[in-house]
């Protein structure tokens, strides 16, 4: 990346950022689009898949593996998205496991037992 342009443009909420580039053969042209994709190293993080997540607008919960048959519901706080994981701050531990499918049909069953999540500390 060479510059990234201070403006952004509000009706479209893009921003114009310059790459430095070979251009063999000259396929790219003046004023062309493209889609560009950053990798940006994140270091080391705990985190779960998406799909493991029940957002309600109010908390953020994870069901957590007690035993083979036994499930409780957790609340947890997450932080950045990347790739279909979400970072997790607080709520669960390394080597926890979470469900990662089916968790809506465990959260259906949880709600008529009134299994109450655990609150995030």
């Amino acid at each position: 990346m060479d510059y990234i342009y201070p403006e952004l443009n509000p009706t479209t909420r893009t921003l114009k950022v310059r790459f430095v580039v070979p251009n063999e053969g000259n396929i790219l042209k003046p004023e062309m689009f493209t889609e560009v994709t950053i990798d940006i190293p994140l270091g080391r993080r705990l985190a779960i898949p998406e799909d493991a997540i029940i957002d309600t607008g109010r908390r953020t919960i994870v069901y957590v593996k007690v035993d083979q048959e036994t499930f409780e519901p957790r609340e947890i706080l997450t932080g950045i998205t990347a790739d279909g994981m979400r970072e997790v701050l607080k709520g669960i531990k390394e080597g926890e496991e979470v469900v990662s499918q089916g968790t809506f049909l465990i959260d259906s069953e949880a709600k008529l037992k009134g299994i109450k999540p655990l609150p995030l500390k």
